[in-house]
């Protein structure tokens, strides 16, 4: 349209991705919402305040624990997001690609990687939850977790955008698995 046709590739597409926008904000919109807090948090009378009070002990006495799953996981997401954020520079410099060709390349690997992720998480945990039991959402973490450190040695060997493309996709998809069993392993640290 008139007064976008200037702009550059990119540009345009964050107008289309935020071009629903106007829609998702009339439907939240239409959603009711309860006019009393109490209705917000209705176990806040019954006695949620002292369960949240009572969280505390359960999780001074389980430290270790959550020190290490925090801890962990904040560790994993630092070194992955550093890494990921400087592989496109990389890419640039040292493969010769365009940003656009990153930008395109980038997301079809998140896309595909998504999808697969999801489909592992779906169809692996049926699989293996008989095996694992409640261990198998931090086993995914781990797995993850163990697949970025193969990412990021891999990478030091690499020597085409294509292999670290085809890397890039394989630690994304246990990356998108992980993300995904996250919150069912919170459940499982939860008294």
């Amino acid at each position: 349209p008139w007064g976008l046709a200037e702009l550059e590739g990119w540009r345009l597409a964050f107008f289309i991705a935020a071009a629903p926008a106007p829609l998702f904000v009339l439907l939240i919109l239409t959603i009711r919402l309860p006019r009393t807090a109490a209705a917000l948090l209705p176990g806040v009378k019954s006695g949620g305040l002292r369960a949240a009070a009572a969280l505390l002990p359960y999780v001074r006495e389980h430290r270790r624990t959550f020190l290490t799953f925090y801890g962990g996981q904040a560790f994993y997401a630092f070194g992955f997001g550093a890494l990921t954020t400087w592989l496109p520079v990389v890419l640039m410099r040292h493969f010769d690609q365009t940003a656009p060709q990153v930008g395109t390349a980038s997301g079809i690997v998140y896309a595909v990687s998504s999808v697969v992720g999801f489909g592992v998480t779906v169809f692996g945990f049926k699989r293996l939850a008989p095996y694992l039991g409640d261990a198998l959402p931090v086993r995914m973490l781990q797995l993850a977790c163990a697949t970025s450190v193969v990412y990021g040695v891999c990478l030091l060997f690499s020597n085409s955008a294509t292999y670290i493309y085809v890397l890039s996709g394989i630690a994304f998809t246990f990356q998108m698995s992980a993300n995904m069993t996250y919150p069912t392993a919170l459940q499982g640290l939860a008294p």
